[in-house]
């Protein structure tokens, strides 16, 4: 095991374990592939479409989020957020979930089994910012690249008195789907500007929220509840509905050109 690493290629998503026993000279190899589909919603489902975004919003439950000067917590408002866009989305006959649709808690395992059993065709991870500096403020938009981030878990080697060496890899499910984040962010990115009073910025890194999710996927920070003037906007019901319009706006611009590609693809 101590040549180069093998790399690994999958057309669904999985964990593979490779474990190297030095003893008895053996390789075992395990696979996990995605669940079987479940097409009975676990969460609040609207419209009829079918492209089915999904939306989560973050937090819930004893886990707060962040909170703001107010005291207006971070889990509240996005979900506040979340039914606003679902609202809309439904008025437009577009397909919407929501991870979760109440104030409880959700398990990142639990909203990534939601949006794969129910063959979402994209994700919006909702979450407010924070930060030290007040002065700190605006939309922030990311997309899950962990080109040259799969995980690697080296317990301790056979000179530090161990027996067995076991490599872990992890490959990650948003690598197949940057291309088509990217554009939907981008898109995201062009719709809000025009509401925003400063240029959004659109950041690729490794995301836990994001990274399992066998979809298009983008994480919107909505604004910084640690600045009074987006916690202002945070908590504005009608500011939140702009901000929902625009978002669903960027969705039905996305399928649109998704289709047109699709159909370009096939000749039609």
């Amino acid at each position: 095991m101590d040549a180069a690493p093998h790399i690994f290629y999958r057309s669904a998503p999985q964990v593979i374990r490779v474990t190297h026993n030095p003893v008895i000279q053996t390789i075992h190899i395990t696979e996990k592939t995605a669940p079987l589909p479940d097409l009975s919603a676990p969460a609040t489902t609207k419209g009829t479409a079918k492209f089915l975004v999904i939306l989560d919003p973050g937090h819930g439950g004893a886990d707060t989020g962040y909170h703001g000067s107010t005291m207006r917590a971070e889990k509240d408002i996005v979900l506040d957020l979340a039914k606003k866009i679902q609202e809309v989305a439904h008025q437009n006959q577009m397909a919407v979930l929501l991870t979760r649709d109440a104030d409880f808690e959700r398990r990142p395992s639990e909203r990534i089994d939601i949006a794969q059993n129910n063959q979402g065709k994209l994700f919006l991870s909702l979450h407010c910012n924070a930060s030290f500096s007040h002065r700190a403020a605006g939309i922030h938009l990311y997309v899950s690249n962990s080109w040259g981030i799969t995980q690697l878990d080296r317990p301790p080697t056979s000179s530090e008195n161990t027996l067995q060496r076991s490599i872990t890899i992890e490959t990650l499910a948003q690598e197949d789907f940057l291309i088509p984040s990217r554009k939907f962010a981008t898109i995201l990115r062009a719709e809000l500007e025009k509401l925003s009073p400063a240029p959004i910025p659109l950041t690729e890194l490794p995301l836990a929220t994001l990274s399992a999710v066998y979809m298009p996927a983008v994480l919107i920070e909505i604004g910084y509840l640690s600045n009074a003037v987006d916690e202002a906007r945070l908590i504005d019901s009608d500011n939140l509905a702009s901000l929902a319009t625009g978002i669903v706006q960027s969705i039905q611009t996305y399928i649109a050109e998704s289709d047109r590609g699709e159909k370009a693809a096939n000749g039609r």
